[in-house]
């Protein structure tokens, strides 16, 4: 049985397939919620290594202490499980219009928990194993692509809303 955790479950919850259990976690007391806790609060109610895979789809955003609460994940992940965060891109409007958010990203923003130089700020080990990137204009990038990959990069980076939300894959390393 993998055992998954989705934090931030909201209204449009993780819906398991055979095999799976789900705990959904979330602020409010929602019908499918099993368990009720402020993400802003630490520890989470869960033992260390405890989650195969994490579903966090749309909620880092939310929370005022990004580096603390990847930490969190990571204690209560399992050696080798899956992690799946979706998060606005920091010059997307949906990063920007909702008065909620405290966090940004973009496709750099795991290093700071990898192996790398920039990984001194955190003991939580994560892999990037993908990013992906919802574009607004699908086939205008694809059209630039083709002509120079170097110009795609530079337009998504430097005018708004081209990118408008990333999903990391993340392999918790211990």
């Amino acid at each position: 049985m993998t055992k998954i955790l989705e934090i931030g479950s909201g209204l449009e919850p993780y819906e398991p397939i055979e095999g799976e259990e789900v705990v959904h976690l979330d602020c409010r007391p929602l019908p499918h919620v099993e368990q009720v806790w402020d993400l802003d609060t630490y520890p989470y109610p869960f033992k260390d290594d405890t989650f195969d895979r994490i579903v966090a789809l749309d909620v880092l955003e939310h929370l005022k202490d990004t580096r603390r609460t990847v930490e969190e994940l990571w204690r209560i992940a399992r050696p080798g499980a899956h992690v799946t965060v979706r998060v606005p891109y920091w010059s997307s409007f949906r990063a920007h219009r909702d008065p909620t958010h405290h966090a940004f990203f973009d496709e750099h923003t795991f290093d700071y928990f990898g192996s790398g130089k920039l990984s001194y700020y955190s003991h939580a080990r994560l892999m990037v194993l993908s990013v992906t990137q919802e574009e607004t204009y699908p086939r205008l990038f694809r059209l630039l692509r083709s002509l120079s990959p170097r110009l795609e990069r530079g337009v998504k980076k430097h005018f708004l809303n081209m990118v408008l939300s990333l999903t990391f894959e993340l392999e918790v390393l211990k």
